[in-house]
This record gives structure tokens, sequence and C-alpha cells, in this order.
């Protein structure tokens, strides 16, 4: 059975082991996995009857097949689509958030930002999808090295609070 052809509920235990997601990642690399598979090895498991590359694209539908979309969800929101539970909700928000961080640090321990669109690559992942006003402040050293950034504020619905406030 070739997954990628198969419109039919499986579990994963029943396929080949040539051809389940988490032994195709370790053989080949994550490069030849479609992103269902790599969600259903986060997700680790279905529901009862049901297989986790079913639950895995569920989940894509539910977010307009967009990792962006299941990536911003909020954790009450990836809890609507069923199988989704709080657990499973608070590990991929982890998972995301790791990416989100490994491409904020893939500049090294102490990238330089010395332009504003260093500054704008730095925020760039972090950013993306998001759809409330944040006021952060990167502080760096004479040499332009990052120290740390820090948000200052939330915006609310209608209006950022002063920064003072």
């Amino acid at each position: 059975m070739n997954i990628a052809d198969s419109d039919k509920s499986y579990l994963i235990a029943n396929l080949p082991v040539h051809e389940r997601p988490r032994e195709r990642l370790l053989r080949f690399g994550s490069e030849h996995l479609r992103d269902i598979e790599l969600l259903a090895i986060i997700l680790r498991g279905g529901p009862r009857g049901r297989s986790t590359l079913d639950l895995a694209t569920g989940l894509l539908q539910r977010f307009n097949n967009s990792l962006v979309d299941v990536a911003k969800a909020t954790p009450a929101q990836l809890q609507q689509v069923a199988g989704i539970g709080h657990a499973k909700a608070a590990e991929l928000k982890a998972t995301f958030a790791l990416a989100e961080r490994l491409m904020r640090d893939r500049h090294g321990e102490k990238p330089k930002i010395n332009s504003p669109n260093l500054a704008a690559e730095y925020f760039q992942e972090r950013f993306r999808g998001k759809q409330q006003e944040k006021l952060w402040v990167l502080l760096l050293d004479t040499k332009n090295g990052l120290i740390r950034d820090e948000l200052i504020t939330v915006g609310l619905l209608d209006r950022k609070p002063h920064p003072r406030a």
C-alpha cells in the first residue's frame, strides 16, 4: 500500500516498515516526507481506530492545508480537531516554537544586527502570521551584537497601550 495513493483510513503499524513515516525520516531524511507525514511523527498516535496520518490530514485540512496556519493556531483552535487534545496541542505548539527559535538563532549565539533589514530578518519568523501588535526592543552591545530581545508591550484589540503604562 502506498500512503501517497491511498484514500482509506490506515494504521501506520499496518504499513510495510519501509513506508512508515518515522522509518523513512530516519533512512532518507525529512526532505523526503510530506507535511502530513512529518505532522504524524509529531502527533505520534491517533484516536482509537483512526490512523495518525488521518489525524494529521484532518489537522491540515482544518487549517487550509497550511503549516503556517497550523503554527499560528491557538491551543484551543487546535483542540477543535477531533483527536487533538490538551497534550497534542501543547506538543504541536512546542514544536512550532522550537522551529521559530531555530530560525531566529540561525545566525549563531550572538547575531550582529547593524541595519533595519537584519533586524527585520531576525524577527521575521517570530512575527509570521501574528495578528496582535507587539512592541519589541533589541538590546545590542557596542559592536551591534545582540544581547537579548525584550517584549515591551502587547497591543489591545483596538489600540496599543503606551510603553510606560
